[in-house]
């Protein structure tokens, strides 16, 4: 399966600049196009499931997800350092090192699980818990192996292994074991396959070769990895602490409709994010000893961002009623609002993964630690305050504090690659004027000119924000060809009608 990755590590060099961008480039659009297929599955699982699992289930089940999440932090963790570990043995000691995490997690569940229960007023079985000891080990080997195969720039092969996995594990079996009657544990089961068909799938690109001897050199090299160990709890404490406090001061229900609408947004995140983070930050390691060139990528990057989940947060906050009754079903109403809700949030989630990333490579790792902390903190306090006023008071504080956690990051970035406020906001400009008409429109004429169904009337709002973007598209191409969004879509005019009328680009 080399035919997959991109040959060796690239390192900076003149030479290699062409080599990095085709990679990234086509790593970009593979990781693309695998989240969107495996998106497409996520939701059709998820409906099937929906119908067939009780929100309570899911409740418990998501309880599981947490506990083996917090855990999964730290070898994760490891693999970001062996991204940046540029000396012999990083591999070796990186297996070494998540091996030694794998046993310890396993050791700290069995002591764990009754507290977990007090906690959270549910019971773990036997089997739950024996499927749960199974998966930690298979998930942290996978976590190190998928970022050894990302730092040799072997984006197709950890595609494959990631969309294969999920497809198969995640949400073919999990439908299957649901219709057969396997309830709850069907959730689990899909999970232990997923982990062990991605290492299995990553092994096969060839993994077995690029491992190594320890060396102390190597292991010195991972003093980072206690710096993305902090970072990461504290990211994930912000990304999940909504879901201890609902699970906590309500019940397992609300906490699986909470979930499943998280889940829901969740979607276009990471399809989009996942596009962004896993091929940009790799790359932009690469560059972080070249700022023009660094600066240059994270505008660019931004603008992606923004022409990417704008739309996708507007079509979201339209189509919240729909989806979910598409989805999830009837069963499910009490998730609309938080789903809504959680949709204006959409686009700081996928673009604060653009300034992470660039945070992360400049080595200013102590400035991205704090402000992980003082999120990880609002999200606490927002939680528990939101919770006086049901879901819908959860979702608006969580959104609140995501924004403010965005305006942090992006001020790290933005000083990091010297990028004013001024530049930021000219990259966002376009999308955000293309997306604010569509949306306006949408909203404004179906509601004038029509009165049907829900669904019909879904249909004829998507209609009219998809012609009215599209033609906000096209004359930006033509009125403003040198924006930032004018030259990412260059390539793609290339061979459009729209070509002959725009203006000669300036050299």
């Amino acid at each position: 399966m080399d035919e997959l990755g991109c040959g060796k590590f690239i390192r900076p060099g003149a030479a290699m600049k062409g080599s990095l961008t085709r990679s990234v480039m086509r790593g970009a659009a593979l990781t693309f196009g695998s989240r969107a297929g495996l998106m497409l599955a996520n939701i059709i699982a998820l409906g099937i499931t929906a119908r067939l699992i009780s929100p309570a289930e899911f409740g418990r089940f998501t309880v599981i997800q947490l506990l083996i999440g917090i855990l999964g932090v730290f070898p994760y963790a490891v693999g970001q350092a062996l991204i940046r570990i540029e000396s012999k043995g990083a591999a070796g000691t990186g297996l070494a090192i998540v091996g030694l995490l794998a046993l310890t997690a396993d050791l700290l569940v069995l002591a764990l699980v009754p507290v977990i229960e007090q906690f959270f007023g549910i019971v773990i079985s036997g089997t739950e818990l024996s499927l749960v000891l199974l998966t930690i080990p298979l998930l942290f080997l996978s976590f190190l192996a998928d970022a050894l195969v990302r730092k040799n720039l072997k984006f197709g092969a950890a595609t494959f292994a990631e969309t294969g996995s999920q497809g198969v594990g995640l949400y073919f079996l999990t439908c299957l074991l649901a219709l057969l009657g396997f309830g709850p544990l069907s959730l689990l089961i899909g999970l232990v396959v997923q982990a062990g068909l991605w290492l299995a799938f990553l092994c096969m690109s060839g993994l077995f070769g690029l491992i190594d001897a320890p060396t102390r050199e190597a292991i010195r090299g991972y003093k980072d990895a206690a710096w993305f160990s902090l970072m990461g709890c504290a990211s994930y404490v912000a990304l999940n602490g909504d879901n201890y406090v609902v699970g906590r001061t309500m019940d397992a229900a609300a906490l699986g409709i909470y979930s499943r609408a998280y889940n829901l947004m969740n979607k276009p995140v990471n399809l989009i994010g996942a596009s962004i983070s896993n091929v940009f930050y790799p790359a932009v390691v690469e560059l972080r000893g070249d700022r023009q060139r660094l600066k240059a990528a994270y505008m660019k990057a931004t603008t992606a961002a923004a022409f990417l989940a704008l739309p996708g947060a507007a079509l979201a906050f339209l189509f919240s009623a729909v989806l979910v009754k598409i989805v999830l079903g009837d069963g499910w109403t009490s998730a609309i609002v938080p789903f809504q809700i959680l949709s204006i949030g959409l686009f700081f989630r996928v673009h604060v993964k653009v300034a992470e990333a660039v945070a992360f490579a400049a080595s200013n790792v102590l400035s991205s630690f704090w402000r992980q902390v003082v999120f990880a903190i609002a999200v606490i306090f927002a939680s528990a305050l939101g919770s006086r006023y049901g879901l819908a008071g959860v979702t608006a504080l969580v959104v609140v504090a995501i924004a403010a956690f965005h305006a942090l990051i992006v001020a790290l970035a933005n000083k990091q690659t010297q990028t004013s406020i001024l530049e930021w906001v000219v990259c966002m400009t376009a999308p955000v004027a293309i997306t604010a008409t569509a949306l306006l429109c949408s909203i404004a004429l179906p509601s004038k000119y029509f009165d049907g169904s829900m669904f019909v009337h879904a249909i004829m709002q998507g209609t009219i924000f998809a012609l009215v973007f599209g033609c906000g598209v096209v004359i930006t191409l033509l009125v403003w060809p040198s924006s930032q969004l004018g030259s990412l879509l260059a390539p793609l005019t290339r061979h459009l009608p729209i070509k002959r009328f725009m203006p000669p680009r300036a050299t």
